[in-house]
């Protein structure tokens, strides 16, 4: 296989890297706004029953989930740990946002004040919902995406995790000792065939001259 120029893969890792942090550092700016106080964490469950999609007991497991899984996301790309699987999930929860904002967008019946996908503050864009969210989750989830392509990179533990084991040369093999430290086939074979008759005929006539041969 070719082998990358090594500027090339200091620059590919730094590249992951870079997005790895970014990304980690708004899951944990959004998990923290959600989760500092439980007036912060009640105005995001106002936030995700104001979109009228789930069930109220449904709302009240979104309120403590989607922060906690934000943050554990976060630590995972930071430290480069089953990074595709966070990057996968913290993918979904963005695709979520998406399809929640879109769907207030079209309906009338939905009024907001704010996005509420980072509690009551905001990241990029401010006010209710609108395409400037949209294209802001969009921009998180195709970061996902790529790190769901690409990996840690160099640095982070997957990276250990990854390498390839050198191939096996069959050294120590049983069967491939056996065949070296053992008699060859051919050896073996010629072990088994009978004495030739003319050894015997050459050695009567050496030993008895005067004997009669049939």
């Amino acid at each position: 296989m070719k082998q990358r120029h090594p500027a090339i893969v200091a620059l590919d890792s730094s590249v992951l890297l870079i997005l790895r942090l970014l990304l980690a550092g708004v899951l944990l700016y959004a998990a923290w706004l959600k989760l500092k106080d439980p007036a912060s964490a009640q105005k995001f469950a106002n936030a995700i029953a104001a979109y009228k999609i789930l069930p109220n007991h449904l709302v009240i497991v979104s309120t403590f989930a989607f922060p906690w899984l934000e943050a554990i996301a976060a630590v995972l790309l930071v430290l480069g740990v089953w990074t595709r699987a966070a990057a996968a999930v913290a993918g979904l929860l963005f695709v979520a946002f998406i399809g929640a904002i879109g769907s207030a967008m079209l309906r009338e019946s939905v009024s907001l004040t704010t996005c509420g996908c980072f509690g009551e503050r905001s990241l990029l864009c401010t006010g209710p919902p609108s395409w400037c969210h949209i294209a802001q989750n969009a921009g998180l989830t195709a970061i996902c995406v790529y790190l769901l392509w690409r990996g840690s990179g160099v640095v982070g533990i997957d990276r250990l995790t990854d390498r390839p084991k050198p191939p096996h040369d069959g050294q120590g093999d049983g069967y491939s000792g056996y065949g070296r430290s053992g008699p060859s086939s051919g050896e073996r074979s010629a072990d088994l065939l009978p004495p030739s008759d003319s050894g015997g005929s050459e050695g009567s006539e050496g030993s008895g001259g005067g004997q009669v041969r049939w």
